[in-house]
């Protein structure tokens, strides 16, 4: 899998439903996937929202990092993922108040089956660096970020804001990576506001 192949395969969704424009958010991983869909299919976008991601590749150390992970997951070790990942994806607080919660995104992802945890590692490791070519990425963009994100901290959010031309950015306070299950009332209340301004031009659907 790569990031325009998983690109592609959400215009084939929008082209089944009969749906010629949309409003599409990707949060982290997919939010990869998005730059690529806006990059390539802007005619098909009435507006992106970028949440909790980043415009920049992975560096050396990240890249050896996922290939080592899907090595890994190949060789047998499911829980490869789970044991990296958990630790980051939420805030300091949240473990101790909302245990249940930490607990129901590592059945998650330990209910992934491997061949897409491998496809998925893989397809960020490789994916492009955006963060020279978000000024041709022109049209209206949400970016959320999260206050106490540890896997992508909110610089990356302010980064990407300030690169794209017609961006809003929104911080969402006292959430980490996992900010839409953590501080829910707060992000559902920002992409609602924000696709709200498409709802006349989307004709309701």
């Amino acid at each position: 899998m790569t990031m325009p192949e998983y690109a592609d395969t959400l215009i084939g969704l929008l082209d089944r439903l009969d749906i010629d424009k949309a409003v599409v958010g990707g949060m982290s991983m997919g939010g990869y996937v998005l730059l690529n869909l806006v990059e390539r299919y802007p005619e098909r976008l009435l507006g992106a929202m970028f949440l909790l991601t980043r415009a920049a590749g992975d560096d050396a150390t990240g890249r050896e990092k996922r290939t080592m992970l899907a090595a890994e997951v190949e060789n047998g070790n499911l829980l490869a993922v789970p044991d990296a990942f958990v630790q980051v994806l939420f805030a300091p607080q949240t473990a101790q108040d909302k245990p249940w919660l930490v607990n129901d995104v590592r059945q998650w992802m330990e209910s992934t089956p491997a061949e897409g945890i491998v496809g998925g590692l893989l397809a960020m490791r490789d994916r492009d660096d955006y963060v020279d070519r978000l000024s041709r990425l022109d049209i209206p963009s949400l970016v959320v970020g999260a206050e106490l994100d540890m896997a992508i901290p909110p610089d990356h959010a302010r980064a990407l804001a300030e690169g794209l031309p017609n961006a809003v950015l929104r911080i969402i306070p006292g959430a980490g990576h996992m900010a839409n299950l953590e501080q829910p009332e707060i992000f559902n209340q920002v992409l609602l506001k924000f696709i709200a301004r498409f709802s006349n031009e989307a004709g309701g659907r």
